[in-house]
């Protein structure tokens, strides 16, 4: 129990300290990238509105195993943000500090590909905390995890807003790395073993109608 209580909160250090840098993509759009001032506010609305993709992924989860889906989240989540190593980034000429311009719709792909991908990591962080930890405790690890989180995300923050206010090229470092963390804390998390698994499986594959046909939906 010890050792999942450390895996889940090292990995919410790492998950933490990825979005950092995820955290700050409008405004390398914007600043590093030289996006429109009237782009960014549909930018974000429309990466936001992956969101409301989460509900399909609830059937697949009940039946997929656990660590696996662990794995796919981590390689499918991470792989857009290595991809932005790619993306073309030219200093402003005038010398204006961090400012810079480049491949807009690349970066907006990559990142509209990882918030895809990532509806797919809050239901199954849900699952993970409802089924290893008794309800008299999972207040306190969820407090724990998020404040992790939370100090991660703001010191990761604050280094890639230095680096990208002195060279906006630095978005090319950053992004791989944030997928690196990412990805790490995604297989941290595969490593925790999930209690009674078999039984939760069991009840997500009636529930969906898997076995004994779809009479129980």
């Amino acid at each position: 129990l010890l050792l999942n209580k450390a895996m889940v909160t090292s990995s919410a250090l790492l998950v933490g300290s990825s979005y950092g840098v995820i955290g700050l993509s409008a405004f390398v759009f914007k600043r590093s990238l030289g996006a429109p001032d009237e782009m960014v506010p549909a930018l974000i609305a429309i990466w936001q509105a992956t969101w409301i993709l989460t509900p399909l992924v609830g059937g697949w989860l009940d039946r997929a195993h656990p660590q696996r889906v662990w794995h796919a989240i981590g390689i499918a989540a991470a792989l857009p943000l290595f991809l932005v190593a790619f993306v073309d980034v030219v200093p402003d000429p005038d010398g204006v500090r961090g400012a810079g311009t480049g491949n807009l719709w690349l970066f907006v792909l990559l990142l509209g590909l990882h918030y895809m991908v990532s509806v797919v990591y809050i239901p199954h962080r849900g699952g993970l905390m409802r089924t290893n930890y008794p309800i008299a405790v999972r207040g306190r690890m969820y407090g724990l995890r998020e404040m992790l989180a939370i100090l991660g995300m703001i010191a990761m923050a604050r280094v890639a807003q230095h680096l990208l206010d002195e060279d906006p090229r630095w978005l090319r470092v950053l992004f791989p790395v944030a997928g690196l963390l990412f990805a790490g804390a995604m297989f941290l998390k595969a490593r925790i073993r999930w209690r009674n698994q078999g039984k939760v499986r069991e009840e997500g594959e009636n529930r969906c109608g898997v076995r004994g046909g779809f009479h129980d939906r």
